[in-house]
């Protein structure tokens, strides 16, 4: 089987993505020459009353750390102390 060559003319470099060797996949990379598909405008956060960017899963950076912190978005600290939340979150298998 032969190995597929760069497709820049005069190159014998061995291809190694999108038809370039790596010195022409960065040389087009740099100049922009890969059209990339453009950035939609992320809503808000869809917690009520929050005015943020969403960022993740639907919520603010606030909300989201809050969300996975406590699980919930616009709850505070557990009713449980953060010794007996460890341990009933390693039975469940919820990572810490």
């Amino acid at each position: 089987m032969t190995r597929r060559r760069c497709t820049r003319p005069g190159c014998l470099r061995p291809h190694q993505a999108r038809g370039l060797c790596n010195p022409h996949y960065a040389q087009a990379n740099r100049r922009g020459e890969f059209a990339t598909t453009p950035r939609t405008e992320r809503g808000l956060c869809t917690v009520d009353g929050c005015t943020r960017r969403h960022d993740a899963r639907g919520y603010c950076g606030r909300h989201y750390v809050r969300w996975r912190r406590y699980g919930n978005p616009t709850g505070g600290r557990s009713p449980l102390p953060p010794r007996e939340l460890a341990d009933l979150r390693r039975l469940v298998g919820i990572a810490a």
